[in-house]
């Protein structure tokens, strides 16, 4: 009986593997792919984005060189993956702080995907923030990316000034961290003044149980800024996405040279 072969030529082999090691690493730093989500889901765009930036290469390669080649892909994947899952660390830190401030951070619990232990009101945030970057066309932006990285460094390519890197990631980092403060700081603020009051509370009527009385204000309080909250969240993940793909740009011309 006759078996069906399907041959690929050792260029393209070659390619697509590449390919894939650049955008898994690209997707495992989570470049607008989040953690959160299943690894099994999260390899589907990882081979997606793969194939997609997979091209031909020279046959002849030996094993070191390939391992050489598939140290850089990996490198350029994380660097540019990192830095574009900057735009979801502000919804995380603005969570985190919003459950530290409303006293909520007795709900966390550990994620084993993330390797974390949000609050509720920190998985509600990020969830929110990055519902609304993958519908407005995360996805998009990240496949934009990957296909400009292989225009700038290609897979058998190498990488100059490659330690611009460095400074660039701090002054991303620092616009995220002003991000999720500007974001968080609003019901932070009210929360503290709560706190205040409750505390005077406590001294003027020493038979109050501030304790008892504090944790269903602080509660409602926030659920109900919460709203105010999110109707900020479009112009934030908006500027958030806009920063990182700057930023990514930044990384791409210093890699190309």
């Amino acid at each position: 009986m006759a078996v069906n072969t399907f041959d690929i030529p050792i260029g393209w082999a070659l390619g697509l593997a590449l390919g894939t090691v650049r955008a898994g690493a690209f997707v495992g730093a989570g470049g607008l792919i989040p953690k959160s989500i299943p690894r099994t889901v999260r390899a589907t765009p990882a081979i997606a984005f793969g194939v997609m930036i997979g091209h031909p290469l020279r046959p002849d390669l030996d094993m070191g060189h390939l391992i050489g080649l598939a140290v850089m892909n990996a490198f350029v994947g994380f660097a540019l993956g990192w830095l574009l899952s900057l735009a979801l660390t502000p919804f995380q830190m603005a969570g985190s702080m919003l459950d530290l401030a409303s006293g909520l951070t007795i709900g966390s619990l550990f994620d084993k995907e993330t390797m974390s232990s949000p609050g509720p009101v920190s998985r509600i945030v990020e969830q929110a923030g990055m519902t609304l970057i993958i519908v407005a066309g995360g996805l998009g932006v990240s496949a934009k990316v990957l296909a400009a990285s292989i225009q700038a460094v290609a897979l058998d390519g190498s990488l100059h000034a490659a330690n611009v890197v460095g400074p660039t990631a701090g002054r991303a980092v620092s616009r995220v961290v002003r991000a999720g403060l500007e974001l968080s700081l609003p019901i932070v603020a009210v929360l503290f003044l709560l706190e205040i009051t409750l505390g005077l509370v406590s001294r003027v009527a020493p038979q109050t149980n501030a304790f008892l009385l504090g944790l269903p204000v602080k509660l409602l309080t926030t659920f109900l800024l919460l709203g105010g909250l999110i109707a900020v969240f479009p112009a934030t993940a908006d500027r958030s996405v806009a920063d990182a793909v700057a930023t990514v740009r930044t990384v791409l011309r210093s890699f190309a040279g």
